[in-house]
């Protein structure tokens, strides 16, 4: 995640990484011997974490935010001889957020509390846009029917709600995919 506000870029500052997942079905169209169109529908956790140290008190926030997401990508493949090619891919991705928490634990002398709340999605302050839109790119390898890929989605909308534009959230990913193709090909 892309973490900017008024004092800068947390994101430098922090490691917010947080470990998601993604799942769901792609097809490819042939557009000539090399050369395909994949599309597909996945869902996908997508996030951030943040932990500070406040006043003797340990608070780490994790934020889960859940998409259905729509890659529409070009893709071209080589041949690598024996049912083998590798691939590489890049086209627009769009999100719709469907759900999510903000998950906050405050930490202090062994004592736990958690507070966990509802992502609210909007374009009200303190919400999160609903929709983003981004680039994927990546490779990976085929070998059978098996696929094996890493991939980089770039998101390039602000999915902060904030009228004053002091915070800034781009989704930032890398995914490491694995695939069956069905029907043989």
């Amino acid at each position: 995640m892309l973490y900017e506000n008024a004092t800068g870029n947390l994101s430098n500052e922090t490691d917010m990484t947080l470990q998601g997942f993604h799942v769901g079905a792609t097809m490819e169209n042939s557009l000539s011997e090399m050369l395909f169109l994949e599309t597909g529908l996945l869902v996908s956790l997508k996030g951030f974490k943040i932990n500070e140290y406040i006043d003797g008190v340990v608070v780490r926030n994790k934020t889960d935010l859940y998409y259905l997401d729509v890659p529409v990508a070009l893709k071209a493949k080589f041949d690598l001889g024996a049912a083998s090619k590798w691939y590489v891919t890049a086209g627009p991705v769009f999100d719709i957020g469907v759900g999510g928490n903000y998950i906050t634990v405050y930490d202090w002398h062994g004592a736990n509390q958690t507070e966990k709340e509802k992502i609210k999605w909007g374009n009200n302050e303190g919400e999160i846009n609903r929709f983003d839109v981004g680039i994927t790119f990546g490779g990976g390898i085929e070998f059978g029917l098996w696929q094996v890929g890493v991939y980089y989605d770039l998101g390039l909308m602000n999915i902060a709600s904030d009228t004053n534009q002091d915070n800034i959230l781009k989704n930032r990913l890398w995914k490491v995919s694995v695939g069956y193709k069905l029907g043989g090909k």
